[in-house]
C-alpha cells in the first residue's frame, strides 16, 4: 500500500502546471538590410582591409586615398593604446584587433569631422582647403556600410510604433528599439527625427 501511495504522489507532481517565464510584451522587428529592394549589402571595413588598402596607394602614389588611411591607421593605433581597449581585448581571443563594428564607429566619428571642416572652410571662404576634406570625406565614407534612406527609416519605425503600441510618452523606449534596429544602416540623427514625428512629438 505504501509503494501504491507513493507512486500516485510521484504522478501528481507531474501532473502539476508550472508557471512559464514572463515574455516581453515588445515585439522586435527584423529589418536586415537585405529586405530593402534595391540597396546592395557591403561588409563592415575590417583592420586588415585599411593595412591593404594604405599598401596599394603607397605603391600606386595616391596621395589622398594613402593620406586618408593613414588618418584611419592613426586612430586606430590611437584606441589600442587606450585603456577601453584594453577591456575589450581581454575578453577576446584575439585581442590584438579592432573589430568591424569598433572600426565603423571610428570611421563615423572622422567623416563627422570631415563634414563640419568642409562646412567651415566653406564659410570661411577657404575653397582649396573644403576640396582637400571633401576628397578625405568620400574615402571614409567609402569603407562605411551603406546607409537606408529616410523614407526606408520611415518605414521600420512606424512598423515598430504600431507593433508594441508605442505612444509620444514611450520614445525612450521606442528610440532604444529602433537604434536596435537601425544600427549601422541609419544616423541616430534621423532615427531620433523621424520617431518624434511619427510619435506626434515634433
Amino acid at each position: 500500500m505504501k509503494v501504491i501511495k507513493f507512486v500516485k504522489f510521484i504522478k501528481s507532481l507531474f501532473s502539476l502546471s508550472f508557471p512559464r517565464r514572463r515574455e516581453s510584451h515588445e515585439q522586435h522587428v527584423n529589418v536586415g538590410i537585405p529586405a530593402f529592394a534595391g540597396m546592395t549589402v557591403k561588409n563592415m571595413a575590417t583592420k586588415q582591409q585599411i593595412l591593404d588598402d594604405f599598401t596599394a596607394a603607397f605603391k600606386a602614389r595616391d596621395e589622398a586615398k594613402k593620406r586618408t588611411l593613414s588618418s584611419i591607421k592613426s586612430e586606430i593605433l590611437v584606441f589600442e593604446k587606450s585603456p577601453a581597449f584594453a577591456k575589450v581585448a581581454a575578453g577576446k581571443a584575439d585581442g590584438s584587433k579592432v573589430d568591424s563594428q569598433k572600426l565603423t564607429e571610428i570611421l563615423k566619428s572622422m567623416a563627422k569631422k570631415r563634414r563640419e571642416s568642409i562646412e567651415a572652410f566653406e564659410q570661411g571662404n577657404r575653397p582649396e582647403l573644403a576640396v582637400k576634406e571633401k576628397e578625405e570625406l568620400e574615402i571614409i565614407e567609402s569603407y562605411l556600410p551603406e546607409q537606408i534612406s529616410e523614407e526606408q527609416v520611415r518605414k521600420v519605425i512606424k512598423e515598430i510604433v504600431e507593433t508594441n503600441g508605442y505612444a509620444s510618452q514611450d520614445f525612450g523606449r521606442a528610440m532604444g528599439m529602433a537604434m536596435g534596429e537601425l544600427k549601422g544602416k541609419a544616423d541616430g540623427n534621423i532615427v531620433s527625427k523621424v520617431l518624434k514625428e511619427i510619435l506626434g512629438q515634433s
